[in-house]
């Protein structure tokens, strides 16, 4: 329709412009019909004049105007005409944009209900979409929230810890430290650090956030004894400004912290710190992964840096920082960004290196709130834990609940007693099978076996007499239960000294435990016992019979019936003037003998059904015997508590070098080619040991 009104318009436009370019100015039209006016005039004036002979001012004046309008007249009603046209296209127009108007509403209406219900049901269906994702993702929160367990549960779970055991512990590779809040509808996030797989933790607070810092610690040291496996992870805690008092309560709340913790104090004075320090990078310099695992992690707490730290010793942390998670050694730190003293000046350096690759938490005091520098997790506002309450009364006990499990639990371990009431002691099954502990890195207990193979022998080394006699004992009472005496003998050299016997020994038993076990067994013992007072006689003829039983063996007079011989040595610290090389005396040519006799006995003795057991407070006792390599004839070493640094990395050839802690022991097998760490079991009284056997022997 628009384009049928285009060309008589333009027709109208054509007609307008022409007009107007003829008459730019108004008074030109008027000019205009008052020429043509006048010249019409004056021609009819002239023809009047000749041929009607009239004349007058008046009538040329009316005829003049007359002319003047009818031209004014023309000119005008052509344009009115033009512009009644115009108004009528515009009407004519008008009517059909709002006709057009009005279609395209219409349609525009149609098609944004048609949007908006798309839209709606996009809507919905997004909603729809998001609901299930967010219910897959709250799902999958959930149980990974459950797979973590009680490494990141919220303390304030009270029916969640009210089914806390020791038992349900696991080897997990994270710990919660906190909280991170994001918005209202996302769940309140875990705030985890890899701890104790290997991490370093750096704290910078000052005033009541350092505090609100000692208390996400302690927490974090209750949730690692909650969750990790029993010894499984090794503490030291550098507390010089409190004195220990951070992790006091701790060692306060129970009977075995050094089982528990690894350690029995807080190092608060500089050389215990450097000395500490140095054992841990000596144990990082020496440390071979076994089978790709680390058994033992070890996490240093160092509160108030640099608090009674020396050069040296700063130096070392930041060695033990750079190396030690790959040993699985954690380090946390806590600075007192208050620097009261202003020692914290001339230790930026250190400072500053500890704080490249550690999890920074530095606290806001404009915002007042901990913020995790780098955090995986960006945009949360974090939280610290807090620690249970101390002296919160039963039930929500729970910091002195897990404490008080733990060291039952550690009692527990070390005790013997629940073994022989098992299934598989009742069966005497696996012969030949010693259970030398509770391992620390799994729930199977340490054990070996004694076949008839070559270097099939047992060696313990330390100065924890104690431990080293409840092993020898129990070796004997595990092998009277397999084996009757026409198929075991046992032969003992006692040599302890009875004024350095230990106290908790001579309590356990009213006389000497190995008296007790040849009377209870006597026929498993053909001979006395060697003892101190008859060592100089005794043990050379001990090792001459049993070295020609060995050569009767070694030429063929050997069956299947032919008894195993186990030669038991408690102390051969004390027989070292017999068995050691190049002792001169006038009995020197009998020691001599008897020297190499026990050489043989132990390169040759295993395959033949004769096994040595032999317990020495220090490794240089064994070095000074006859033979070559003599260490390979122990296919099974026990380090014990107290073992010096040294005497650890000779018997397990540089596979570890850190002694095992209180009531622990270390035990390397040549059949596994690793060293376990485990709670060695005790025997609990001489009782028990009285009962146990009576049970067991027909």
């Amino acid at each position: 329709k628009m384009a049928a009104y285009r060309s008589p318009i333009n027709g109208l436009y054509h007609t307008i412009s022409t007009f107007l370019n003829i008459y730019r100015r108004p008074l030109n039209l008027i000019y205009t019909c008052l020429g043509v006016a006048v010249l019409i005039v004056i021609v009819l004036a002239l023809l009047l004049h000749f041929f009607v002979n009239l004349s007058g001012i008046f009538t040329a004046v009316i005829v003049v105007v007359m002319l003047t309008l009818i031209g004014l007249g023309a000119q005008l009603f052509l344009l009115d005409k033009a512009y009644v046209e115009i108004k009528e296209f515009e009407r004519l127009a008008q009517n059909t944009y709002q006709q057009e108007c009005t279609n395209i509403g219409y349609i525009y209406q149609q098609h944004e209900n048609h949007v908006q219900r798309q839209h709606t049901e996009s809507i919905a269906q997004l909603e729809q979409r998001l609901q299930q994702q967010l219910a897959g993702l709250h799902s999958a929160f959930a149980a990974y929230m459950r797979d973590l367990g009680y490494a990141g549960a919220d303390w304030q779970a009270a029916f969640f810890w009210e089914r806390w055991h020791p038992d349900l512990r696991a080897s997990i590779p994270l710990m919660r430290i906190g909280s991170l809040f994001f918005n209202a509808s996302l769940p309140i996030f875990p705030a985890l650090v890899p701890c104790p797989r290997g991490c370093n933790i750096v704290f910078e607070a000052e005033g009541a956030a350092k505090e609100k810092v000692a208390s996400a610690i302690q927490s974090l040291i209750l949730r690692l004894l909650a969750t990790q496996p029993s010894g499984k992870v090794q503490f030291a805690f550098v507390d010089p400004d409190k004195l220990g008092g951070t992790v006091n309560a701790f060692f306060n709340h129970q009977t075995d912290a050094d089982t528990i913790l690894g350690t029995a104090r807080a190092l608060i004075h500089t050389q215990d710190i450097k000395q500490h320090l140095r054992k841990l990078i000596d144990h990082i310099a020496h440390f071979k992964p076994a089978d790709g695992l680390i058994e033992t992690q070890y996490v240093l707490l160092v509160m108030d840096f640099p608090a009674n730290f020396t050069q040296e010793a700063a130096e070392d942390l930041l060695r033990i920082a750079r190396n030690g998670p790959l040993a699985g050694v954690s380090t946390i730190v806590v600075v007192d960004t208050s620097d009261p003293t202003r020692s914290l000046t001339k230790f930026d350096p250190h400072l500053q290196a500890l704080e490249k690759g550690a999890i920074l938490i530095t606290w806001d005091e404009t915002n007042q709130q901990f913020n995790w520098q780098d955090s995986p997790l960006q945009g949360g506002q974090l939280r610290l834990d807090e620690v249970p309450s101390i002296d919160a009364p039963p039930p929500q006990d729970l910091f002195k609940r897990i404490l008080r499990e733990l060291s039952r639990e550690a009692q527990t371990s070390t005790s013997v007693a629940s073994l022989f009431s098992s299934k598989e002691i009742q069966a005497r099954t696996n012969r030949g099978k010693i259970w030398l502990g509770q391992s620390l890195t799994n729930k199977e207990p340490a054990t070996l076996t004694f076949r008839r193979q070559s270097n099939k022998n047992l060696l313990l080394v330390g100065t924890d007499e104690a431990a080293a006699q409840d092993m020898l004992i129990l070796s004997m009472l595990f092998q009277s239960v397999y084996y009757s005496p026409q198929q075991a003998q046992f032969y003992v050299v006692d040599l302890r000294v009875e004024d350095t016997f230990e106290e908790n020994l001579t309590k356990k038993y009213e006389k000497n435990a190995f008296e007790v076990v040849t009377q209870l067994l006597p026929a498993y013992f053909s001979r006395p016992s060697v003892t101190l007072p008859t060592m100089r006689s005794d043990l050379p003829r001990l090792l001459t019979d049993m070295s020609n039983e060995l050569a009767d063996r070694e030429d063929g007079k050997i069956t299947i019936a032919s008894p195993s011989c186990y030669l038991f040595i408690h102390g051969l610290q004390f027989a070292g003037k017999i068995l050691q090389k190049g002792y001169a005396n006038n009995d020197s040519a009998v020691f001599r003998d008897a020297a190499e006799k026990f050489s043989h006995i132990l390169h040759n003795g295993s395959r033949m059904g004769i096994h040595t057991l032999i317990w020495s407070d220090e490794f240089s006792s064994l070095e000074t015997s006859p033979g070559n390599d003599i260490l390979r004839c122990f296919d099974y070493r026990v380090a014990l508590h107290r073992s010096s640094k040294e005497d650890v990395t000779k018997l397990f050839e540089g596979l570890d070098t850190f002694p095992p802690g209180q009531q622990q022991a270390s035990f390397f097998s040549r059949d596994k080619e690793k060293v376990e760490k485990f709670h060695p079991y005790n025997i609990p009284s001489q009782a028990w040991l009285e009962t146990t056997m009576k049970r067991f022997q027909p």
